[in-house]
């Protein structure tokens, strides 16, 4: 075997004894090295994706499932430059993609050679670390502190990788690799960034939380659960916390937590100003990441609790609300664990909420209006199978279960880091590939037909439904306060278009199926999930100044019970 190509195995080999079994491989020719070592390798799977960018995030999706890393491997120049928006992604949602990028030597860098970019750095304001490599230097100690943070920490890395010509192996050599694997370091031991000073252990929130308390032990503690990164352990300790101290519970569709304490309607509860000062917290604790409803966010910037103390073990933390007072980098269930054992009364703050919230389950927005789509989602939401996967596209899609509910055994996610709709459908094969799982996506028309490329590839998924709510083009655009009154709304932010993803559907071999009123899409979701050999598109059409009057018909409803008894 030749040296470079020997030493370049090493990468596989580490990647592999790290944990790493998945690699997402982009086709191109300073790379060749790096796509045979990791191909050839016997237990990483390789699959190769033609467009970097797609790649990418059908490499997100992968990970998010798998909960373990992903590697991403391309060749020089600007195919480098089409994995950032899944880098940047993936930062945000804490996700450990391991991204592999072939170079050029030192010297071609801004010689006009082709495809000889500055790679070194280009990701650096979003991964953990980096890594530019000269094969015939130190290798092996490098990448392993490399992967290993990147690892425990769940934040891309990126090893950029100087290749000179030659790097084709030659025909019948043999490799080997190691197999042993090799133990990571539990996340409380390495150190981790954070831009605020007052990181503190359990100890000492504690005894900050037993000092804060009045003598009748009564509190208004709120605990938010936002995006992701909450276990299944995190939750049963904040399920057994809320049942001692009985404090409400505000969840973000996408932490997957769906307990009977849970306040389901708190965006329809703070969408009235005036009425919001009352449930002001003096305590907020939260975990996980982003949260969707733009209301709460107002909220809690508006009226400040005392103390704002976030819960996380690892990865990049926000402060959305500008109010972050502590942060504790430990298990979740660790600290809801020794929260549990405060003498602490939430009953009257929880109440409070309840009361708002029961005044919003007498009411049914939805009866009287016409086929919109509003009601699609609705209806769709309601098809889609118990114990399954749902991937949200950004934009209104995700929004609709916030609205409307969804059974809570459906697991869940979406590009909620970035929250762009540039990889929606990429993330959904990979997701769907990976988990093996009856995977439906719920899509725009714009995010469905930005990232088609999403379906060229060799993946076999039998098991994925795509719904596309196509309403002619940016439907999201009418439905909030700002461009809907504008001018140019429907030139310069609808993108209206007339496209059907017919086509698209035939040159993949999906079966597709279309509705535009409430018969047609009752006999295509009749037999849409039953089982199939390939995967199946239901496109449903809407017409976007029918949507526009129905969605502020329904907000209004619910504002109108809301206020009523204020």
């Amino acid at each position: 075997m030749n040296t470079l190509q020997q030493r370049l195995n090493i990468i596989a080999e580490l990647y592999f004894r790290m944990g790493g079994t998945q690699a997402v491989i982009c086709p191109g020719s300073r790379n060749a090295p790096l796509v045979v070592a990791f191909v050839r390798h016997p237990r990483i799977h390789c699959i190769p994706v033609s467009d970097e960018r797609s790649a990418g995030f059908i490499g997100l999706g992968m990970a998010q499932q798998s909960k373990k890393p992903v590697a991403l491997i391309c060749t020089s120049g600007t195919a480098v430059l089409n994995f950032y928006p899944a880098i940047c992604e993936a930062f945000y949602q804490n996700i450990p993609l391991v991204v592999i990028t072939a170079d050029r030597p030192a010297e071609l860098i801004d010689q006009w050679d082709g495809q000889a970019i500055r790679q070194e750095g280009v990701f650096k304001n979003h991964i953990l670390q980096e890594l530019t490599l000269d094969p015939d230097g130190e290798m092996e100690g490098p990448m392993l502190e490399l992967l290993e943070a990147g690892i425990q920490q769940n934040l891309p890395v990126h090893i950029n990788i100087r290749l000179r010509e030659p790097f084709y192996p030659g025909p019948g050599e043999r490799y080997t690799y190691r197999e042993e694997r090799i133990r990571i370091r539990p996340a409380s031991l390495l150190p981790v960034h954070y831009s605020l000073n007052d990181i503190y252990d359990i100890n000492a929130l504690m005894d900050q939380i037993r000092e804060s308390i009045t003598p009748e032990k009564k509190v208004k503690l709120l605990v938010i659960l936002g995006f992701g990164h909450c276990t299944s352990d995190a939750m049963n300790a904040v399920d057994k916390a809320q049942q001692q101290l009985n404090f409400p519970i505000l969840a973000d569709l996408l932490s997957n937590y769906h307990e009977t304490n849970v306040i389901r309607n708190y965006d329809f509860i703070l969408d009235q100003s005036q009425d919001s000062e009352c449930l002001q917290p003096e305590l907020l604790i939260s975990i996980g990441g982003a949260v969707l409803s733009k209301n709460l966010k107002r909220f809690i910037s508006k009226y400040k609790p005392l103390q704002h103390i976030h819960v996380q073990a690892y990865g990049h933390i926000g402060n959305p609300f500008q109010s972050l007072s502590a942060v504790l980098r430990t298990a979740p269930e660790l600290f809801f664990e020794a929260l549990a054992k405060i003498e602490i009364d939430a009953t009257a703050y929880y109440d409070l909420w309840k009361e708002k919230e029961e005044r919003i389950s007498t009411l049914e927005p939805m009866l009287g209006l016409p086929f919109c789509e509003l009601k699609v989602a609705a209806r769709v939401l309601a098809s889609i199978p118990a114990e399954s996967n749902l991937q949200l596209a950004n934009s209104m899609p995700v929004r609709y279960p916030m609205l409307l509910g969804i059974d809570p055994t459906i697991k869940i996610n979406s590009n909620r880091g970035t929250s762009g709709i540039d990889g929606c459908s990429s993330t959904a094969v990979g997701a769907a590939f990976i988990s093996g799982k009856l995977t439906t996506l719920l899509t725009g028309d714009i995010a469905f037909f930005y990232d088609v490329n999403a379906y060229w590839n060799r993946l076999h998924l039998p098991h994925l439904r795509i719904i596309i709510l196509n309403n002619g083009g940016g439907g999201i655009f009418r439905l909030i306060e700002g461009p809907s009154s504008l001018p140019e709304l429907e030139i310069y932010f609808e993108n209206l278009h007339h496209r059907t993803a017919l086509n698209i559907a035939k040159d993949f071999d999906f079966h597709y199926w279309k509705a535009a009123d409430d018969q047609e899409l009752e006999a295509a979701l009749e037999n849409f999930y039953e089982d199939s050999d390939r995967p199946k598109i239901l496109e449903v059409f809407t017409n976007r100044y029918i949507n526009q009057r129905a969605y502020k018909s329904f907000r209004e409803q619910v504002l109108n019970i809301t206020t009523a008894h204020n």
